[in-house]
C-alpha cells in the first residue's frame, strides 16, 4: 500500500491530466502525431492528379505527373517548475493541490494552443482584409466560401477561432441571435455549430491568445486536416521532494511543434476591434 505522499503525488498527476485537457482550447482541431523520433517530423504532401486520355488501343499508359513535397515540423521543449510548500499539506490538502494543478494545466494548455496559432498566423494565401469592420456575417461567409472554393475535404472538421470582441460583434446580428436563424445562441449563449463549424472563443492572453496589432485582431477559420501537430513525448507532470529547497517541487514538461500542411485549408480574417 502506498504512503500518503505517494497517493497525493498520483492525485496531483491525475488531476493535472484532466485539467490541462480542459484548458487546451484547440484540442482536436488538427492532425496529431505522438512519440515522434528525432528533432523534427516530415509530413508527406502529394499534389492533385487529374486523369488523362487512355491513348490508342494496346498502347502503354503514360505516367501521370504528380508533385510530392514535404512539410517539416520542428518541436521545442518547454518546462514549468513551481515550489509547492515546505510540508506535505500542499499535496494532501485538496484545495491547495487543485490550485497548483490549475496553474500547471493552464500553462501547458496555453502553450499548446500558441503553437497552432503561430502556424496559422503565418498563412498568407487566404486573407480577408480588415476593411472597416470588426467581425461580420459577410466576413464569416467569405471565409467559409474560400474553404469550399479550395475544395476543403467535405468530411473535415471546420474550426473558427475568434476573440471575445468578435463574439460581441456577432451577437449584434440577427443571424446569430434571432430565433428564426440560430436558436442555440438564445438558449445557452453558444454559437458553436453555426454553419456546421466548431467555434472557439479566446480571451486576452500573452501566450495562446489570438494575435493583435494595434486595433486589428487576427482570427482564423481552418479545416483540421490543414494543421499538423507533433510531439516527441506526451506532456509530463510530476511532484518530487527537493532536499536543497526543503520542499516539494512540481514540474511539467512538453516537447511539441505545429505546422500548416495545406494553406488552402486556412483563412485569416482581420478585424478592427474599434468598429
Amino acid at each position: 500500500m502506498g504512503t500518503t505522499t505517494d497517493i497525493a503525488i498520483q492525485q496531483f498527476y491525475d488531476e493535472f491530466i484532466v485539467a490541462y485537457q480542459q484548458n487546451e482550447k484547440l484540442a482536436g482541431t488538427s492532425l496529431y502525431i505522438r512519440g515522434a523520433l528525432g528533432d523534427s517530423y516530415k509530413w508527406p504532401h502529394i499534389g492533385v492528379a487529374d486523369m488523362s486520355a487512355r491513348g490508342g488501343y494496346n498502347t502503354p499508359l503514360a505516367a501521370t505527373p504528380l508533385s510530392k513535397t514535404q512539410q517539416t515540423t520542428t518541436y521545442t521543449e518547454r518546462a514549468l517548475r513551481t515550489v509547492l510548500g515546505k510540508d506535505e499539506k500542499c499535496l494532501t490538502n485538496v484545495d491547495e493541490r487543485n490550485i497548483w494543478v490549475q496553474v500547471h494545466a493552464g500553462a501547458v494548455g496555453r502553450y499548446k494552443d500558441s503553437l497552432k496559432i503561430t502556424a496559422l498566423d503565418a498563412v498568407t494565401t487566404n486573407v480577408i482584409p480588415v476593411g472597416t469592420t470588426n467581425m461580420s456575417l459577410e466576413k464569416v461567409l467569405e471565409a467559409k466560401k474560400m474553404l469550399m472554393a479550395a475544395n476543403a475535404p467535405a468530411n473535415a472538421k471546420t474550426i473558427f477561432a475568434i476573440h471575445a470582441s468578435q463574439w460581441q460583434a456577432l451577437m449584434k446580428l440577427p443571424a446569430f441571435t434571432s430565433n428564426d436563424y440560430f436558436m442555440k445562441t438564445l438558449l445557452n449563449g453558444s454559437i458553436d455549430g453555426f454553419l456546421g463549424m466548431k467555434w472557439v472563443v479566446f480571451g486576452d492572453s500573452t501566450v495562446g491568445g489570438l494575435p493583435k496589432v494595434g486595433n486589428n485582431r487576427d482570427c482564423f477559420m481552418w479545416v483540421d486536416s490543414a494543421i499538423g501537430c507533433v510531439n516527441k513525448y506526451e506532456v509530463q507532470s510530476h511532484v518530487w521532494y527537493s532536499d536543497n529547497d526543503i520542499s516539494f517541487i512540481a514540474d511539467s514538461i512538453i516537447e511539441e511543434g505545429a505546422s500548416v500542411l495545406d494553406e488552402n485549408g486556412v483563412v485569416k480574417i482581420v478585424c478592427d476591434e474599434t468598429k
